[in-house]
């Protein structure tokens, strides 16, 4: 079997060696391009029987340098696995790990009318997202796309296929449950998802397998430079944000998980820069005008309590009528990502957000500095049917958050990244003060911790090893005490020559009592 390999000298090289953050290009001796299963299979048992290092990408999304660093000799590129169709072997949707998101959403919606509650970024892969939980603007509606994986297809380190699902026992349970949020470069390589909602079986049409995709949604956005908004009032807002998703985010509350929102909060450069941007999705399933009329309610309901007297003036009055969109085209528009750029990011659950954290964020926010420029902080709204799912049913414990935060920068110039990067980590560690400068885990009283950990698909190598704060390091925040016993578990069955690492990857020991790094 001959799988394509490019080197250095094939014109495909410059753009398989780097991703979409430009901080990290790789200088592997050659990308394999995979057609298939079996040929990702040769491509794994050549590579370790050579004992060279490589790693896997899918869409080139990965935040830090774990699959593009000098110690990597070859990497497999998932790019041409892009199968979207029904198994009917196993009764479920099949998703190619190489396959982008923007893809899956258009096939599924064209053949069957589904949809999976799947990321906003249109060029993001299927492979690295899913595994890592697979959160996105119709989760609070549908839960995570992991709470609808069935089975997962997976070459592990011995060059084996597997396929796992949700009904396997023993070992291969544990290998299916790590792919429910254990995060990419861990067990082996992902080849194809199949995904069927828990509530349905083998026998189900294909176009009952998974959500049906909204027909409709009321896409809103507004824009307030800090002109109009000081950080005393930005203060406020981020406070009303905080208090609607902590008391509207209920696994039942289902008009209200209809809405998504995402409110971002940008550095004052000048007085006319824009403060904060906030966008709003309401997903409407039918046709008919109560459907449409509820709709804006939940709307002009959610404007009305987010936004201060003042910022709320800016609202057009016309949301009595505001037009409704079709669903797929709206989703095209929000999937246009920022590409080509240096870039650096962190994350944070939280349950609701205290004074501290309000305060904290806008003063860092209003004084920008050096280093803000292409800074911003993202606040999603979490919850809903997320939160009817147990910690322990999958591999992402964070079952009883309200708010998802994403901090990044974008920058251009190399010779800024010091400024860039230290800006993000001095806002960071000073939001998170509270609890050791990182957003704690949470113990087992929901009231007593207002965070909640990390988000793994935004991994941030900035992440204590060694933290001076309870429930803080790195594995804690992405994974749980619990949830990671498990994963190191799964990984000692399938790869116990840890071949699939990186500097955040599922170690083969569990950390002892006294918080030391685990061995790897």
């Amino acid at each position: 079997m001959t799988v394509r390999r490019i080197d250095r000298h094939d014109v495909r090289y410059p753009d398989l060696v780097q991703g979409n953050n430009l901080r990290w290009v790789g200088s592997p001796d050659e990308v394999y391009l995979p057609r298939d299963t079996a040929e990702v299979a040769a491509c794994v048992r050549r590579l370790t029987g050579e004992e060279r290092r490589f790693t896997v990408r899918s869409g080139g999304h990965c935040y830090e340098d774990h699959v593009f660093n000098s110690s990597v000799r070859a990497v497999v590129d998932l790019g041409l696995l892009r199968d979207v169709r029904h198994d009917r072997a196993t009764g479920c949707v099949a998703v190619g790990a190489g396959q982008s998101l923007w893809e899956v959403y258009l096939k599924l919606h064209r053949r069957w009318g589904t949809t999976i509650p799947g990321g906003s970024c249109a060029t993001v892969g299927a492979g690295g997202h899913i595994v890592g939980g697979g959160y996105g603007l119709l989760s609070r509606r549908n839960g995570l796309t992991v709470d609808h994986l069935h089975g997962v297809e997976v070459v592990t380190a011995d060059g084996e296929v597997r396929l796992v699902t949700r009904d396997s026992t023993g070992a291969d349970a544990d290998l299916w449950w790590a792919h429910t949020g254990g995060g990419g470069g861990n067990f082996g390589v992902v080849t194809r998802y199949l995904l069927r909602s828990p509530d349905t079986d083998d026998g189900t049409s294909a176009r009952d397998l998974l959500p049906r995709a909204p027909r409709q949604v009321l896409l809103h956005d507004i824009t307030i430079p800090w002109d109009q908004v000081g950080e005393g009032e930005l203060t406020a807002m981020l406070r009303r944000f905080s208090d609607w998703c902590a008391h509207r985010s209920a696994p039942d509350a289902d008009a209200d998980n209809r809405l998504f929102a995402l409110f971002r909060v940008f550095p004052r450069l000048t007085s006319t820069e824009r403060a904060i941007n906030l966008t709003t999705q309401v997903a409407i399933d039918d046709d008919t005008p109560e459907d449409l009329r509820r709709a804006r309610t939940t709307l002009k309901d959610f404007l009305g309590a987010v936004l201060t007297v003042s910022s709320a003036a800016t609202l057009p009055r016309t949301l009595d009528a505001w037009p409704a969109r079709p669903w797929l085209n709206a989703t095209h528009e929000l999937g246009q990502g920022t590409w080509n750029r240096r870039a650096d990011y962190k994350s944070a659950y939280h349950r609701r957000l205290t004074d501290h954290q309000l305060r904290t964020m806008a003063a860092r926010f209003a004084a920008a500095g050096r280093g803000a420029e292409g800074a911003r902080v993202s606040l999603d709204t979490y919850g809903g049917r997320v939160n009817a799912v147990a910690k322990d049913a999958t591999a992402t414990p964070h079952r009883d958050s309200t708010i998802k935060l994403q901090y990044m920068t974008f920058w251009t110039d190399p010779a800024q990244d010091d400024d860039h990067v230290q800006w993000l980590r001095d806002t960071y560690t000073h939001v998170y003060a509270e609890t050791g400068g990182v957003p704690a885990a949470a113990n087992d009283d929901p009231d007593g911790t207002a965070t909640d950990g990390c988000f793994v698909n935004y991994l941030d190598a900035d992440l204590p090893r060694h933290p001076t704060t309870e429930r803080a390091s790195w594995w804690q925040l992405y994974y749980g005490d619990h949830n990671f016993t498990r994963l190191v578990k799964a990984k000692r069955a399938v790869d116990p020559d840890n071949v699939f690492h990186h500097a955040q990857s599922i170690p083969l020991t569990t950390p002892d009592t006294t918080g030391r790094a685990p061995a790897r």
